[in-house]
C-alpha cells in the first residue's frame, strides 16, 4: 500500500503542480479526508473500547515541542533570524519534549508507552526505522529539487522518475516477510541500512 500510495501520488503530485498550482498537493486531502470520515463508520468496525483517558497533556507537549523543532531548523533554512532567536527555539523545544518524557512516564495510560523504546531489540528497529524515514524524505526532497532545477524536469516527469524506487519497494515487500522468517529482523536491517547509507554517499555527489 505504501509503494502504490507513493507513486500515486508523486505522480498525481506532479500533475496538479504541473496543471493547476502547488497548493492543490495539499488542498486535495481535504475531500479525501470529508470521504474517509462518512465512510469508515460503514466499513471499519469499532474495536471493543478499553478503560482510560487520552492523554491530552502528553499530546499536547509533543506536538508543540516537535513543531518548535521543526520550525527552527525552517528558520535556520530562510537564512534571517539571529542566532538568540534560533537557539531559543531549540531551548524551548528541548524544555517541551523534556517535559513530554516526564509526562509519558508518570501517565497511567501514556500516549507513548516509554517501555516500548528501552526494550533493546524493538528500541534499536524503531531508531534504526526514524533514521531511515529521515533519510527517505530528505531523499526525496533533494532528488526533487536536482531533477528540476539540475535536469530540468518537469514536475509530472520528475514524479514519473521515481517509479523504480516505488516498484521496487512494492517488488520486494511481497518477499520480505519470506526472508525474514528464514533469517530473523538482523540480516535485512543491517544490509538494508548499509545499501541505505552508501546509495546517500552516492547521492550526495550530484
Amino acid at each position: 500500500m505504501s509503494a502504490g500510495a507513493g507513486s500515486l501520488g508523486l505522480i498525481l503530485g506532479g500533475v496538479l503542480t504541473s496543471g493547476v498550482s502547488w497548493r492543490w498537493v495539499l488542498f486535495i486531502n481535504v475531500p479525501i479526508g470529508l470521504a474517509v470520515i462518512v465512510l469508515a463508520p460503514r466499513f471499519v468496525t469499532e474495536p471493543p473500547r478499553r478503560a482510560g483517558r487520552l492523554d491530552l497533556p502528553g499530546a499536547l507537549l509533543s506536538t508543540i515541542g516537535l513543531a518548535s523543532l521543526i520550525y527552527g531548523f525552517i528558520r535556520i533554512g530562510a537564512g534571517t533570524s539571529g542566532v538568540g532567536e534560533i537557539v531559543g527555539i531549540f531551548l524551548a523545544a528541548v524544555v517541551l519534549l523534556s517535559l513530554f518524557v516526564v509526562v509519558e512516564l508518570r501517565s497511567s495510560t501514556p500516549l507513548l508507552p516509554l517501555h516500548l523504546i528501552l526494550e533493546r531489540t524493538r528500541g534499536l528497529i524503531y531508531l534504526v526505522l526514524l533514521c531511515i524515514s529521515a533519510a527517505v524524505f530528505g531523499m526525496f526532497f533533494f532528488v526533487s529539487q536536482y531533477a528540476q532545477e539540475g535536469l530540468h524536469y518537469s514536475a509530472l516527469t520528475t514524479g514519473l522518475a521515481f517509479l523504480p524506487l516505488t516498484a521496487a519497494i512494492f517488488g520486494l515487500s511481497r518477499i520480505m516477510s519470506r526472508v525474514l522468517a528464514r533469517t530473523g529482523p538482523y540480516p535485512p536491517l543491517l544490509c538494508g541500512t548499509a545499501l541505505i547509507a552508501g546509495s546517500l554517499l552516492w547521492l550526495s555527489q550530484t
